[in-house]
């Protein structure tokens, strides 16, 4: 055997060696769809803001999608970011806008806020409030007191006006509640004032 054949056959020995070795290795791994960069929550996902990577099989958590078609056109819960897998749970049913984000027993009601006391740009939707109510002088069974408890800002509405940037004048929130907690909250609304706490991320 000539040196160049005894050498095309240490090379075709090799590749088939680097086959097998990669095919090994894609039987180890499976395909995840990712976020490409940060998604806001209740966005609509757009093709371009996701990729499909490969993980170790370990590493995929149960959730995950492996195919973009059954992410895109879908509505974020929570905000996503960059490189995370993106899972069932964190996103809304459909596209429906608003009432991909409400379950059967929700409803969406609007809370106009205290001008004298707003939040600012640190209000977003997706954030978590308690509201607190305080009574007028029609009501004299409670100063103040928290009746509800860490509930969905859905959206946030700005002034339109110049004299404010964006975010620092809100008009009200649109907030993700029961039906009995509407009916609260416009009861209380006629006796009182209602402010919001913002929360902190759960633990």
């Amino acid at each position: 055997m000539s040196v160049s054949s005894r050498y095309i056959s240490i090379l075709v020995v090799l590749g088939l060696i680097l086959a097998i070795v990669l095919q090994v290795n894609s039987q180890k791994t499976v395909a995840v769809v990712v976020a490409k960069g940060d998604i806001e929550a209740f966005e609509t996902i757009k093709a371009d803001q996701v990729t499909t990577v490969r993980l170790n099989r370990d590493a995929r958590h149960e959730y995950a999608f492996s195919d973009q078609a059954k992410v895109i056109g879908r509505t974020t819960l929570v905000p996503l970011v960059a490189g995370e897998q993106i899972l069932e749970p964190k996103l809304a049913e459909n596209d429906g806008g608003y009432l991909s984000i409400l379950g059967q027993y929700d409803r969406a009601v609007y809370l106009p806020l205290n001008r004298d006391a707003p939040l600012g740009s640190i209000l977003k939707p997706g954030a978590y409030v308690d509201l607190i109510y305080v009574a007028d002088k029609r009501d004299f069974s409670t100063d103040s007191v928290v009746v509800l408890e860490r509930v969905m800002v859905i959206d946030v509405v700005y002034e339109r006006s110049q004299t404010f940037k964006s975010g620092e004048n809100i008009l009200g929130v649109l907030l993700r509640v029961s039906k009995e907690e509407a009916e609260l909250l416009a009861y209380l609304q006629e006796r009182g004032k209602i402010y919001l706490s913002l929360q902190g991320a759960k633990a």
